[in-house]
């Protein structure tokens, strides 16, 4: 199996074709990501692609979660409180 890294993210090589491979393991174990979403690391590591790690969150959320937490806003814990997660 071909891997390689961009963006921070490992990728893996399906059929020729390079994908990130937290959306290949979301995919294989639940299902086609929804339009809109963004499949995000829960503990922050993006080497840390289990299944338990991932989590399906709107993108608007996800952009929003980590423009907070680089300005310290907010802990990433208090933002999932916030968005009915925790």
């Amino acid at each position: 199996m071909n891997i390689r890294i961009r963006n921070g993210y490992q990728q893996v090589c399906i059929d020729t074709k390079w994908v990130y491979l937290h959306h290949y393991i979301w995919e294989c174990n639940r299902g086609t990501r929804r339009k809109g979403y963004h499949i995000h690391h829960i503990d922050g590591n993006k080497f840390n692609n289990s299944i338990e790690n991932l989590v399906e969150l709107k993108s608007e959320y996800h952009i929003l979660m980590h423009e907070l937490a680089v300005k310290k806003s907010i802990s990433i814990k208090d933002f999932y409180i916030f968005i009915g997660m925790l």
